[in-house]
């Protein structure tokens, strides 16, 4: 699962949104880590395989129903 500021920057709000983009531009360094964790992340937990495997499982739950 996606972690607030390890991968992801979650705000609540409109001024929560604007102080994570402040921090970001003013922490070249932060941003980098966080962008370089988000994209591990993407790569470790979706890819074409997994959403395949996850469509099948759904499409054969459905057919159980005909």
């Amino acid at each position: 699962q996606a972690k607030n500021t390890k991968n992801i920057l979650i705000a609540r709000d409109k001024s929560e949104y604007i102080a994570h983009i402040s921090h970001l531009l003013l922490n070249k360094e932060k941003a980098e880590v966080i962008g370089k964790n988000a994209r591990k992340f993407i790569l470790d937990n979706y890819n074409w395989y997994k959403s395949g495997d996850d469509l099948q499982g759904i499409l054969s739950l459905n057919k159980d129903f005909d």
